[in-house]
């Protein structure tokens, strides 16, 4: 058997160098910003505020329960009451088939389920 020499590139030799540096130069920075990224979402939680959604759920309720009281240009205001009461986006409330009964609105779920609001 004989040994093959190994031939000496530079250049190979210089592309291998600079790519490993790249590598270390792009770990290190994933991880600054990793580190970076953590710090913020500490601080985030540190200054949570807490919302009362007390006032804006009272007004969907008034709403919803006077719905034979409104007028044409109301229906503005059911729409935005819907969203509120059911939890849902307003594309949804608009675009999902939904059925108003007395005093219960059946829309259609994820998956054709029923959902009772």
């Amino acid at each position: 058997m004989k040994l093959q020499a190994r031939t000496y590139d530079p250049l190979k030799f210089s592309l291998e160098i600079l790519f490993k540096q790249i590598r270390y130069q792009i770990t290190h920075l994933t991880a600054q910003k990793k580190g970076l990224q953590e710090g913020r979402l500490a601080e985030q939680k540190k200054e949570k505020e807490i919302v009362s959604f007390k006032q804006i759920y009272e007004f969907a309720v008034t709403v919803l329960n006077g719905l034979d009281k409104l007028k044409a240009p109301d229906w503005k205001k059911v729409s935005i009451a819907l969203a509120i009461a059911t939890g849902r986006r307003m594309a949804e409330i608009h675009l999902t088939s939904c059925q108003c009964e007395e005093r219960r609105i059946a829309q259609q779920g994820k998956k054709g389920l029923p959902v009772q609001s």
